[in-house]
């Protein structure tokens, strides 16, 4: 029954021993063809599925996920290096393309974050393409990613320590300069 999903739980006449067999769950029946299911009927079934799973089992399933996006994770991280060779390619850059090209991945981070890709605004936008570059340079050493060179190459331009601090600050969880000053100020009274 190939497409179809198990669902797994006890069976009712099933005995209460608390034998080590027991704790493994047992087939129960198969439902229905999971694919004939709208896409919000899969998200429940598959939310109620993970739902009954140990953190063990869920840690297993998410490392299973994650492996089968490991390929494409390193394909795609070689395509977006290939931007940063040339100023002309990295002029027309779109984070909503590096966004979108990742749908497993990013699907995985908005659950996770609670958050819905129609309604991200842009620094959530801006935040997710940051996350995506890091994970591409943790599966490809030799990655240079486009939005983290491009904060490079403001910081090489740019000799306004306040103003490439205010523009660190909206790009990632360091602090604003307002932040910075006051760590600085109470750590010399100190």
């Amino acid at each position: 029954m190939q497409g179809s999903l198990v669902v797994f739980s006890k069976q009712p006449d099933d005995q209460d021993d608390n034998d080590e067999e027991d704790q493994v769950p047992k087939p129960l029946k198969w439902t229905h063809n999971f694919y004939l299911l709208t896409s919000n009927e899969q998200r429940s079934a598959l939310k109620q599925l993970v739902a009954s799973l140990s953190n063990d089992h869920k840690r297993l399933s998410a490392e299973a996920l994650g492996e089968t996006q490991s390929a494409d994770l390193l394909h795609k991280a070689s395509e977006v290096s290939s931007i940063c060779k040339f100023l002309a390619t990295l002029s027309k850059y779109d984070i909503a393309h590096t966004i979108r090209s990742n749908d497993v991945t990013l699907a995985f981070i908005l659950g996770a974050c609670s958050l819905n890709l129609s309604s991200i605004s842009t620094s959530e936008r801006n935040f997710m393409a940051l996350l995506m570059e890091l994970i591409y340079k943790l599966q490809h050493k030799l990655c240079i990613a486009p939005l983290s060179f491009m904060r490079n190459l403001l910081s090489y331009v740019n000799k306004d320590k306040v103003g490439m601090m205010k523009l660190e600050a909206a790009s990632c969880p360091g602090g604003s300069y307002a932040s910075v000053v006051l760590v600085v100020a109470c750590s010399a009274v100190e």
